[in-house]
């Protein structure tokens, strides 16, 4: 029910109420009878005398009583006036929903409509101008025709129908080459299945990507600022120079995806997977990886200047090179982590789990928190610095 629906049962509850409230109030407090509107107190006896005058034989008074229903009359005049006002409300949800699915059907029926027009005009760009003879050719007219066609179409249909284009794209080859710095700026693709399509340059920028499957999707030097991968599918996916600053990849699965050179400045990763993917030589400096799974990650050259990266997994990662200066990296597991030429300036790494050889590879550790909670003085022993 909604809240003016419930408003104007509480206002007629409230109207009764005070109706009652004042009729006892004339009784017991005021000190006075009931008042005859009310109808709470003894029916009334009404005499009514004769006109003789008017008749050749006298007669008797006539006596008449008045029930006492006054109130109760009024109060059933009240909640019937109530209640047709609530029918009348009724009436008009129920029209608004028959309004709202004749439009819904209508919408439906329209994405129909164009999902076979589109169909229909890139088999004719397909077989009447070789479509699939521009793959190499970026400056085709024909393939600009059938590239606005395709995000245009994207734009307007819902999951299912733009699964359908995209499974067409698949089997068509033209996949491989249609979409290619595709300007898809804030679309919705959401659980939209990109499995293998190529997206390299695209702008997705604030486009909604909210779990879609995006394996093996080559995403090369794409535009995601902003973008909401959150739970998206992005194992072995090529992400390689893709700029992917303030996206949102919270529960996404990034296993073996390749973010070599990527841009990752005020990215969230909380619950990502990362594991054995490629970062090397990425920018992910303040961005927060608290608790991430980075076992066998390859973070040679990255940077992670300021990065939070307490109590991550950080298991056989390769860290060559990679500038962890003012980075966060208590309780951190570094076992056989790669540290050689890393720059550890002012990191804290209390409570993390590393060696002493290790710690003797990297580049700096000056101003570093060891792991026993001691600033570094140039000594390597950690348990006794």
């Amino acid at each position: 029910m909604r809240n003016y629906q419930r408003t104007l049962i509480i206002v007629a509850a409230l109207i009764l109420l005070f109706l009652i409230t004042w009729a006892a109030y004339l009784r017991i407090i005021g000190g006075r009878g009931w008042a005859e509107w009310t109808g709470i107190g003894e029916s009334i006896k009404v005499i009514i005398p004769p006109t003789p005058e008017l008749l050749p034989t006298p007669i008797s008074p006539i006596v008449e009583y008045r029930p006492a229903k006054t109130l109760w009359d009024f109060s059933v005049i009240l909640l019937g006036g109530v209640l047709a006002l609530l029918l009348a409300v009724f009436n008009k949800q129920i029209q608004d929903r028959r309004k709202h699915t004749d439009i819904e059907i209508a919408n439906d029926r329209q994405k129909e409509e164009a999902l076979q027009s589109y169909l229909i005009k890139i088999e004719e760009l397909f077989l009447d101008r070789a479509l699939l003879e521009t793959k190499d050719d970026e400056n085709s007219v024909v393939r600009a025709v059938a590239q606005v066609q395709t995000i245009t179409t994207l734009r307007n249909l819902d999951t299912d129908r733009q699964n359908i284009v995209i499974q067409f794209l698949r089997d068509s080859e033209l996949g491989e080459f249609i979409l290619i710095n595709a300007s898809l700026q804030k679309i919705s693709l959401t659980k939209a299945d990109l499995f293998r399509i190529n997206l390299m340059g695209a702008n997705l920028t604030e486009a909604n990507l909210t779990g879609a499957n995006l394996w093996k999707t080559d995403l090369m030097g794409a535009d995601l600022w902003k973008t909401d991968l959150m739970g998206a599918f992005l194992v072995e996916a090529n992400l390689r120079r893709a700029k992917l600053s303030e996206a949102n990849l919270s529960e996404a699965n990034l296993w073996e995806a390749d973010l070599k050179g990527a841009y990752l400045s005020g990215v969230i990763l909380s619950g990502a997977i990362l594991s054995v993917t490629d970062l090397s030589e990425a920018n992910l400096s303040g961005v927060i990886l608290i608790g991430a799974d980075l076992s066998e990650t390859d973070l040679g050259g990255a940077n992670l200047g300021g990065a939070n990266l307490s109590e991550a997994n950080l298991w056989e990662a390769n860290l060559w090179e990679a500038n962890l200066r003012g980075a966060d990296l208590r309780g951190a597991d570094l076992t056989n982590a790669n540290l050689m030429e890393a720059n550890l300036t002012e990191a804290n790494l209390t409570g993390a789990e590393v060696t002493t050889e290790q710690l003797m590879q990297a580049k700096s550790l000056e101003g570093a928190i060891m792991p026993n909670g001691t600033q570094y003085d140039g000594r390597f022993d950690i348990e006794d610095n």
